[in-house]
């Protein structure tokens, strides 16, 4: 079988955890040993991943080089990509010990320069900032924006629809030939058409879209995103929340217009196992990272179905 794993943030860090390198690395080899558990034989994977806690420590040190001026965003992007893919990679080999061996491949993922999210950027990223360090930042970079949030001031970006991955043949032929592939880290690097050129974005792709956008490219026959939660819920947080389990695309689909599902947290993972399912005809799921190893074979979680 064909599968495609999206891991969330906790795959590297869990809540309130100090983001060293070594914390994630241990954290990698537990989430790579549960996935792998998890597979058959004869099943094909490709990884796909979050960055948001690395790009945000990422951003940090920019500002902190004050005499450096910072990277563009979609460089902290690339920087995230090849650091995780190396801490992934280096889990996969050695829990198998050195039986298996797994290919990180930096991705750039096309956006139209015309999405409506360039003129709305509403994406929060980096630090929470007190209104004085706000005005600061608004005046060492005029082009930034801001939210206030109940934090406080976040900058906040474009997050554009994926629409197509530059790197795709590349990523097949690993993949089709048996390699562990890791891609579309972070969403991919976004990069706009100029002419026959391509031209890197300031904006962040949502992850779970980009890999469902290359689940659909490589057809794989199962798509599972794994996060915080062992299902997707109604009501969540409140006392008549119900577990969804086993839901159609079309009833889910019918649910998403219903239900004011959390923007920027669960609401995108429906709308990209919506999008798959309905494209391909594939099986998607939703559930949490602890129970992995029984998602991969299909077994649980809310399991969506043509």
């Amino acid at each position: 079988m064909k599968i495609l794993v999206a891991l969330g943030g906790n795959a590297l860090l869990e809540p309130n955890q100090e983001p060293t390198f070594e914390i994630q690395y241990k954290n990698a080899v537990k989430t790579m040993s549960k996935i792998l558990e998890g597979l058959s034989p004869d099943d094909q994977i490709i990884i796909t991943h979050g960055n948001g806690t690395q790009v945000g420590i990422t951003l940090l040190r920019y500002l902190a080089a004050e005499d450096i001026k910072p990277y563009p965003l979609y460089a902290a992007v690339s920087e995230t990509q090849g650091f995780i893919g190396h801490v992934l990679a280096l889990a996969i080999s050695n829990v198998t010990r050195g039986e298996q061996q797994a290919v990180p491949v930096i991705t750039h993922v096309l956006v139209d320069r015309d999405d409506p999210a360039f003129k709305n950027p509403q994406k929060p990223i980096g630090p929470v900032y007190t209104f004085d360090e706000m005005v600061e930042m608004l005046d060492k970079y005029g082009d930034w924006k801001f939210v206030n949030t109940s934090k406080g001031w976040r900058r906040v970006v474009p997050s554009p629809e994926p629409i197509d991955i530059l790197e795709k043949n590349v990523i097949k032929r690993l993949f089709e030939s048996g390699v562990i592939t890791i891609a579309c880290g972070g969403g991919g690097i976004p990069v706009v058409r100029e002419g026959s050129r391509f031209r890197g974005v300031d904006a962040v792709i949502d992850k779970d879209k980009a890999s469902s956008l290359l689940a659909r490219i490589l057809k794989v026959d199962r798509f599972v995103i794994l996060t915080g939660e062992d299902y997707v819920y109604l009501n969540y947080g409140e006392p008549d929340m119900t577990p969804i389990k086993e839901i159609t695309v079309d009833e889910l689909r019918n649910l998403l217009s219903e239900y004011d599902f959390e923007e920027g947290s669960i609401k995108p993972k429906i709308e990209a196992v919506v999008e798959f399912v309905e494209y391909s005809g594939g099986e998607a799921i939703i559930t949490s990272l602890n129970r992995a190893k029984e998602a991969l074979k299909g077994r649980v979680g809310t399991i969506v179905t043509r």
